[in-house]
């Protein structure tokens, strides 16, 4: 019984380092936080994007963009569109603070951490979603796959002119 709960006890401390090490916070001096909503909004008219990052640390005069959402991922991967908000705001604190940026996480409440480097990479996979979604604005034509349940769910199924599924 004893060996038992120290089992037990043993896991449960090994849980707890190893959720508190997930939610460690970056190295370096915080140079912005939105954590309290109060951030103005930062807009690059040559990508032609805006937004709020929730923070952005400084190390070594190299930026790091942090993401955090309340929800939970999907497996074991980020969601796409959280990857491309990501992005979007390591290219807005580039042009806002004109230093390099060197990477971002998207963090989870799950305690899931997902990092990212700002690399050309990226900085193409931006502009791809950029540029498709500005097609989507000016033709109406849009790229999503649906199945029926997740279209008749959608949040804007009762005002979509665009429905696959009645």
């Amino acid at each position: 019984m004893e060996l038992i709960l120290a089992l037990l006890l043993i896991a449960v401390l090994i849980g707890y380092w190893v959720k508190k090490g997930r939610k460690r916070k970056p190295k370096g001096k915080l140079l912005y936080s939105d954590m309290n909503g109060t951030g103005r909004t930062w807009v690059d008219p040559e990508w032609g994007i805006k937004g709020k990052p929730d923070e952005v640390w400084e190390n070594d005069g190299r930026l790091h963009i942090v993401e955090i959402k309340s929800g939970a991922p999907k497996k074991n991967t980020a969601y796409r569109g959280h990857v491309m908000q990501l992005a979007a705001y390591m290219r807005l604190a580039e042009v806002r603070f004109g230093k390099p940026v060197e990477s971002g996480e998207i963090r989870y409440s799950d305690g899931k951490t997902f990092r990212y480097h700002w690399d050309d990479q990226m900085k193409r996979e931006l502009l791809a979603v950029l540029q498709q979604m500005r097609q989507v604005e000016e033709t109406g034509e849009t790229f999503v796959s649906a199945t029926a349940n997740q279209c008749r769910r959608c949040l804007y199924n009762p005002v979509c002119e665009k429905k696959r599924y009645a």
